[in-house]
C-alpha cells in the first residue's frame, strides 16, 4: 500500500512503514489509511531497497504509538542524521541504524528489546543514550562507532556483551562496578584509549 508518500504494510489493523519517497526532515504520521502506525520495518520485497534514498541530508521523526523498528531498517541509509524516537518504543532489531551516519541517538526508557549491532558502524556518532533499566549492554551496539566519547553506563548493568564498544572513540572509560562479565572484543581496537578502569567485579 501506499499513502502520503509512504508504502506501507498493514497487518492485524496496525501499519508498518516500509520505505519512503520524502525527503529533508521525515515525519512518520501516527496513522495511515484510517490506520495506526506501529512499527517500521525492512522492504524485503523488493531487492536493494532502503527506507529512505536520498542522497540530501535526512532526519527522521518516529510518531508516538510506534512499537517496534525491525531488523535492518535504516540499515545503509547513509544520509539518515539524526533520529527521534518516541516514547512508546518496545523493540529495535539487529542492525536496525547499521551505518547511518546518526550524530547521536537516545533510546527510550520503554525499550526492552535490543537486536545486536543495532547502531553499529556510525562513524559520526558522538553521543548515545540507553534505557537506565538495562542490566546488558547488548551485542556489538555502538561497533564501530569510532567517534563515540559521550556515553554513561545504566547504572545497574551487569554485562557487557561481545563487540559491544569495538573500535569506539573513547579516550578514558570508566567500567562501573556493577559489571561481572564481559563478552569477547566489548573494547577491542579502541585506538583513542588512553585510560581504562576496569573494577575488581569482573
Amino acid at each position: 500500500l501506499e499513502a502520503d508518500g509512504f508504502t506501507f504494510d498493514v497487518v492485524d489493523g496496525a501499519v508498518y512503514v516500509k520505505r519512503t519517497s520524502l525527503e529533508g526532515t521525515i515525519v512518520i504520521p501516527s496513522t495511515l489509511s484510517g490506520y495506526p502506525v506501529k512499527g517500521i520495518k525492512e522492504d524485503t520485497t523488493v531487492s536493494g531497497a532502503q527506507f529512505v534514498d536520498s542522497d540530501e541530508p535526512v532526519s527522521i521523526v518516529l510518531p508516538e504509538g510506534l512499537e517496534s523498528i525491525g531488523e535492518g531498517t535504516f540499515s545503509n541509509c547513509y544520509t539518515v542524521e539524526s533520529v527521534s524516537l518516541p516514547s512508546t518504543l518496545k523493540s529495535v532489531g539487529s542492525l536496525a541504524f547499521y551505518n547511518c551516519s546518526l550524530r547521536s541517538i537516545e533510546f527510550p526508557e520503554s525499550v526492552r528489546e535490543f537486536g545486536s549491532s543495532v547502531v553499529s558502524n556510525n562513524r559520526e556518532l558522538t553521543k548515545a543514550v540507553l534505557p537506565s533499566h538495562l542490566t546488558e549492554i547488548p551485542k556489538g551496539i555502538f561497533s564501530g562507532c569510532e567517534s563515540l566519547t559521550d556515553f554513561e553506563f545504566p547504572s545497574g548493568v551487569t554485562t557487557v556483551n561481545d563487540y559491544a564498544f569495538q573500535s569506539c572513540g573513547f579516550t578514558e572509560l570508566t567500567i562501573p562496578s556493577s559489571v561481572t562479565s564481559v563478552g569477547a572484543h566489548s573494547f577491542s581496537s579502541m585506538e583513542r584509549l588512553e585510560r581504562i578502569v576496569v573494577p575488581g567485579s569482573i
